[in-house]
């Protein structure tokens, strides 16, 4: 049997106001992922090697039209583990009509807003996690711990239009450049310019994508 690559997780936003100018930004993940669906009765091994991602950020709101923070991120988002310092800005130009909404490096969308329920977007964003390889036949690994590290890179372009109320409608196109694909023999912490050895290296082409879905999102 085949079986995709997913992701079971739980996750936590807290947001903090210090003051009238200057808040505090937390994000927490858990991630099970790995060769498995859902409701799978392997899934208890994929859950006791659960990846963690924790983000913090301090910041200051500079005005009604513009935010920035910065922080920084453990996370596995390149695909290894790593420590990611990070830059949060989001700002709407004095004319409404465009805005930057920005996580760096991770993500940057330039927004074109037509009204406030017609939006279009373009940016890219590094999207990626690590996932366990079991052996399905007995549950673990006959070489080890074997990690997947994958992560792309994401140049996008995403319209969004609001059909009623709270739910939105979301049409994404775009290219996925391979930017790891590699697997380790252990969870290894890799510092950016790690130049540790992987266990099996992989080389993938990019593809195009496109994404259709339907959103719920708070006034």
């Amino acid at each position: 049997h085949h079986h995709p690559l997913s992701t079971l997780g739980l996750n936590l936003t807290v947001f903090k106001p210090l003051d009238e100018k200057h808040f505090i930004l937390a994000f927490v993940s858990a991630d099970a992922n790995g060769n498995f669906v859902l409701f799978d009765n392997q899934i208890g091994n994929y859950i006791e090697r659960s990846k963690y991602t924790v983000v913090g950020f301090y910041g200051w709101k500079r005005s009604d039209l513009s935010m920035i923070a910065v922080g920084a991120s453990r996370t596995y988002r390149p695909g290894a583990l790593g420590i990611i310092p990070l830059i949060l800005f989001n700002h709407t130009f004095e004319n409404r009509k465009w805005g930057i909404e920005s996580l760096f490096p991770a993500r940057l969308n330039v927004r074109r807003s037509f009204n406030p329920r017609n939006l279009l977007m373009f940016g890219y964003e590094l999207e990626g996690n690590s996932y366990s390889i079991i052996n399905r036949a007995t549950g673990v690994s006959p070489y080890g711990p074997l990690e997947l590290r994958r992560s792309e890179l994401r140049p996008r372009i995403t319209y969004e239009k609001s059909l009623a109320g709270f739910i939105w409608l979301s049409v994404q196109a775009g290219y996925r450049i391979a930017y790891n694909f590699n697997i380790d023999d252990k969870d290894y912490f890799r510092l950016i310019g790690s130049d540790r050895p992987y266990y099996i290296e992989n080389t993938l082409g990019g593809a195009f994508y496109f994404n259709v879905s339907l959103n719920l999102v708070s006034p």
